[in-house]
């Protein structure tokens, strides 16, 4: 047994809003996590962009044919496909390929991906309350998710969870305001594909341990730039406290953690020794397309494009899906006292709008920019 971690964010860019940070643990069988083809054994529930092109009306074509053809992986272990026969998820055909329709697999990629505004929040939503389905419970309200990602059993690290401001809440995520789960149409059909998840993950003896979030407000995110003088060091100490979060390096068994780059920085060495308290850390290698560490039986890779691989991928989905809950209580907050106001998404290039549009009603409530405003 052994364990894939994948970590992502969103909400790196924006002067507004939060930023979101998620780690997804995978335990995994055999003794060489980093082995683990998840595309192929989650093949008949998930799948990346060549599926979605597939779900909108594409299976005519022949090249998008030929792109979805690809994406559905190599045939599964006859044991495999065996055990999933026999749980019921799928027919296999002769050669033990897995078919599913296009339209019941979930779209699993880069967030950017998966959601913009113009495509809406649908198949981003119902492939992240899917997630949490396997991993626990699928969550009813905005609050009860939190409550969620922001949990510490792994490593019960209580005073980390006090030092992160809570749940990272300001007046616009106060305690008596709640968001009704799901809130797209496409997240209702979250439930049956989790249904089908969980029985592949039996049979294929993958268990999603723990999905948890960091969810840092703009008056945390000021205070830590403050500190260390560079944005790309704070995402980086962000990130590693995090990873402490849900990952023991005493612990025996294998591990590899992947991490998308921070802000292009290669070199992770110096940052990993404070993190570890000291630990010894062996560089493998530090390029721009791959830096490798070892801490023990801990193989930690921060990668150019990393959420090529389907746990960082994961933490790609739920770190936006959190950010843009948070920036629908955001918005909604500021146009109860502006009803007229234009909802923002916090990016620069409307940020500065936003800034000036409330910036009466910012000094009728004393809200401090601290609080509203990413310096950087």
């Amino acid at each position: 047994m052994g364990f894939v971690i994948g970590m992502d964010e969103a909400g790196y860019g924006p002067n507004l809003g939060p930023l979101v940070l998620t780690a997804t643990v995978w335990e995994v069988p055999g003794r060489w996590p980093k082995r683990t083809d998840f595309w192929q054994l989650f093949a008949d529930i998930a799948g990346r962009k060549e599926v979605e092109e597939a779900q909108n009306g594409n299976d005519g074509d022949q090249e998008s044919a030929g792109r979805q053809k690809r994406s559905s992986g190599r045939p599964l272990k006859k044991k495999t496909a065996d055990s999933l026969r026999a749980c019921g998820v799928v027919e296999f055909s002769e050669n033990g390929a897995t078919p599913v329709a296009a339209s019941e697999r979930l779209h699993i990629a880069d967030s950017k991906e998966v959601y913009s505004p113009a495509i809406g929040l649908g198949a981003l939503e119902r492939g992240v309350l899917a997630t949490f389905g396997i991993a626990s419970q699928m969550p009813s309200a905005l609050n009860q998710l939190l409550d969620d990602l922001m949990a510490y059993e792994i490593c019960d690290d209580r005073a980390a969870a006090l030092e992160a401001d809570g749940r990272g809440r300001d007046l616009w995520f106060a305690d008596d305001v709640d968001l009704p789960l799901p809130v797209s149409e496409e997240g209702r059909l979250a439930e049956s594909a989790s249904e089908k998840w969980r029985t592949i993950c039996e049979a294929t003896g993958v268990r999603l341990r723990a999905i948890r979030s960091d969810v840092v407000s703009p008056r945390r995110w000021n205070r830590e730039n403050r500190r260390t003088d560079n944005k790309a060091t704070t995402l980086s100490r962000l990130h590693l406290q995090l990873l402490r979060r849900v990952w023991n390096p005493d612990e025996p068994g294998p591990t590899v953690v992947i991490a998308d780059k921070h802000g292009g920085r290669n070199y992770y060495g110096d940052l990993l020794v404070d993190c570890l308290d000291g630990r010894m850390v062996c560089c493998r290698g530090e390029s721009r397309a791959a830096s490798v560490y070892r801490v023990g039986p801990t193989e930690i890779r921060f990668e150019a494009k990393a959420e090529r691989h389907f746990p960082v991928a994961v933490a790609s989905m739920v770190s936006k899906y959190v950010r843009e809950l948070a920036m629908e209580l955001f918005n909604r907050f500021w146009r109860n006292h502006l009803p007229e106001l234009k909802p923002t998404h916090g990016y620069p290039s409307d940020s500065h709008r936003f800034r000036r549009d409330v910036a009466e009603v910012q000094s009728r409530l004393a809200i401090a920019d601290d609080v509203l405003w990413r310096e950087r």
